[in-house]
């Protein structure tokens, strides 16, 4: 168990990147040799790059499709002498020599390597593209922003995100917002319904917001409408959800999220926040 957490469950990367490391680390990701010993009626040849054997080490590490994306990484170095080992010792090997977060861009490396093998061999592309190092760092680097993000605005009573719907807590009011698109007429609508603790819907509103063609100030503005609309209705405490990151960010953080924004929904903004729980 201690080697699974710390090879897959522990790690902080997305949730289908951990999924797909244990997948392949159990040697059940649907290579053709998988697929071949599972009674599936393919050849086994590796789509790729034309290899007879295409294990799941050979997919994700030594496919002369792949093999470019490793070389110019800073893995290469323990991956170059890993012929011979399962991809579960190559993983242990890298988390042994490198640190706990570039441990974790590897394994973002190994999923996204599979995503676009994946791609290139539905899209029937003959030269897969390239996955770098620096790429699958942003990647990381974004997931932490966005666990940042959550766990401060979970303190903050705003939420983000799609997980299980939860009653509000004792003496506490959910407002739920959200941002609906018109195409006929290019408008956008916010919707708000207020829920009490039984999870009772007690208020809702829908209204067209201000104009605008930016898609990131209607979701703003719809949590800003959230709030105005349970202050006015007297529903505190409450706790906001949405469905839009930008838009946590931005009322958790509004001096360095908020530039996009015009200068009036700023100072709307500004007010809206006092209302926030604390």
């Amino acid at each position: 168990m201690k080697w699974w957490s710390k090879l897959v469950w522990n790690l902080s990367i997305p949730p289908k990147a951990r999924v797909m490391l244990w997948r392949a680390f159990m040697n059940v990701i649907p290579t053709a040799q998988n697929l071949r010993e599972h009674h599936v009626p393919v050849d086994g040849i590796c789509e790729c790059c034309g290899s007879r054997w295409d294990s799941t080490e050979h997919s994700l590490v030594f496919c002369m499709g792949v093999r470019k994306s490793w070389k110019d990484s800073r893995y290469w170095q323990i991956m170059s002498k890993a012929e011979g080992l399962t991809l579960m010792q190559i993983a242990w090997a890298i988390h042994e020599e490198f640190t706990c977060e570039e441990y974790e861009v590897w394994a973002i490396m190994v999923w996204q390597v599979w995503v676009l093998k994946c791609r290139s061999k539905h899209e029937k592309m003959r030269v897969m593209n390239e996955v770098t190092e620096n790429d699958c760092l942003m990647l990381w680097e974004s997931f932490q922003r966005a666990k940042s993000a959550y766990a401060l605005n979970t303190v903050m009573g705003l939420e983000y995100g799609d997980k299980k719907w939860l009653k509000p807590k004792r003496g506490e009011y959910r407002v739920d917002v959200d941002v609906l698109y018109d195409e006929s007429t290019q408008a956008f609508g916010v919707g708000v319904i207020a829920r009490d603790e039984h999870g009772t819907i007690i208020a809702a509103l829908a209204k067209k917001t201000r104009p605008t063609s930016n898609t990131m100030v209607a979701e703003v503005m719809a949590v800003v409408e959230g709030i105005v609309f349970s202050v006015e209705g007297d529903l505190q405490p409450i706790r906001i959800f949405t469905d839009s990151m930008l838009a946590a960010r931005v009322m958790v953080n509004p001096a360095e999220e908020a530039a996009f924004l015009p200068q009036d929904i700023r100072d709307i903004l500004d007010v809206a926040r006092v209302c926030m729980p604390l």
